[in-house]
């Protein structure tokens, strides 16, 4: 099994949560070419980010997380738009 390539997104592989989303965009453009009998039916992909949970360091540490989520989101949205699956 060969993953999907993409030309264009760029998914950070030091970020855990990113390549949590690679997988996902990996396994929804998976099924656009495979046979009917063996296409996914995953209705809803989880993805999770931990590490919210901070007092001391919150403001520092959720601009970073947030930053993380933004950045993973916006290769899985242009991920999904090369594939012609971003309006589905």
């Amino acid at each position: 099994y060969a993953p999907p390539t993409f030309s264009s997104p760029t998914f950070n592989p030091a970020s855990p949560f990113e390549q949590q989303c690679k997988s996902v965009a990996e396994m929804i453009a998976t099924t656009l070419n495979a046979a009917p009998r063996i296409k996914l039916q995953i209705p809803v992909y989880k993805v999770q980010i931990g590490g919210f949970d901070h007092h001391s360091t919150q403001k520092t540490k959720h601009e970073d997380l947030l930053a993380q989520v933004s950045s993973a989101m916006g290769s899985l949205r242009a991920a999904m738009k090369e594939k012609g699956l971003w309006d589905k």
